[in-house]
């Protein structure tokens, strides 16, 4: 089925050259045949003007007898003519061979139907190899310019902001998946309300990234104020202490104990004192009880908002 389907699109857009790029060959383990392959597709199709298709798997792409006589081929002109319909355009064939556990060789062909083979390519390339990778392959259609993509993810917690990559407008939130330029990128997010955050990330080829940028405002302007007014409370309460505190040293001096008191300091404003003394008091523990609900308040509302 997915011969029939691949051999009807080459069919339904004959004027189109699809470049094939076939799963390498080689000496290399084969889990690492197969990701080199996937990252040359994927640099492939980073090339300017190029639609790429690429072949994992010859026999579920071309059919078994395909895959065959493809295998039995000596020059590269036969294995093109043994791909049929799928070759209509350049096809691109190679190795990959372990050349110890630091660097690997990688060879690379171009194949024409009419020209043959034109490009020929051959680099050792240290691994993890993806940056040797991009340059090698970018080699094979000299004049093009290489921009090949990894995905990126964009996560934001608000809806509608708008996302950018270094300094260009992608989507806004929430945005899917999508392409860009591998290396590493600045991304930006814009809430409606006008907060916004950005962060770098490495974006890496045929593979998958994401960042997490926050716009909201985790706390409101409660604790803030709740811990103001606390402060408020508390200065209240020192005010009140303290001149409680004075007119408890005027009496102390006024009356030595064992002496006479001093002219004016009567037991009838001994008692109007002893009163306002006690409403001072009074006044200056509910400043700081005020003051300590306040905190209570504003460390209740600091958690339950950051919870939420």
């Amino acid at each position: 089925m997915l011969s029939l389907a691949l051999m009807l699109i080459a069919q339904a857009a004959p004027t189109t050259p699809v470049v094939v790029a076939v799963a390498l060959e080689g000496t290399a383990i084969a889990s690492e045949r197969t990701r080199v392959s996937a990252l040359v597709a994927q640099v492939l199709r980073g090339i300017e003007g190029l639609d790429v298709l690429a072949i994992a798997d010859i026999a579920g792409t071309v059919g078994e007898p395909s895959a065959r006589a493809f295998a039995a081929c000596a020059d590269d002109p036969c294995k093109y003519a043994a791909l049929g319909a799928m070759a209509r355009g350049p096809l691109v064939l190679g190795a990959l061979d372990a050349l110890d556990g630091k660097r690997v060789r990688l060879d690379l062909r171009v194949v024409t139907a009419t020209a043959g083979t034109t490009v020929r390519l051959s680099r050792d390339l240290a691994l993890p190899l993806e940056s040797g990778l991009i340059e090698a392959v970018g080699s094979l259609f000299p004049g093009r310019s290489v921009r090949p993509t990894g995905m990126l993810t964009v996560n934001v917690d608000v809806d509608n902001a708008a996302i950018e990559v270094d300094g260009t407008t992608v989507g806004v939130s929430p945005l899917g998946p999508f392409s860009a330029s591998v290396g590493r990128r600045r991304v930006r997010a814009l809430a409606p309300t006008g907060n916004s955050a950005e962060t770098t990330v490495d974006v890496g080829l045929a593979s998958a990234s994401s960042v997490d940028l926050t716009l909201r405002d985790a706390h409101s302007a409660w604790p803030f104020l709740l811990t103001g007014v606390a402060g408020a409370m508390i200065g209240g309460g020192l005010t009140a202490g303290a001149i409680a505190a004075a007119n408890a040293s005027n009496w102390r001096e006024a009356c030595p104990e064992g002496k006479s008191c001093a002219a004016g300091f009567t037991a009838g404003r001994n008692a109007v004192d002893a009163s306002t003394l006690s409403t001072e008091v009074a006044v200056a523990n509910a400043f700081y009880i005020a003051a300590g609900a306040a905190v209570l308040g504003a460390v209740i509302v600091w958690f339950v908002e950051g919870a939420e």
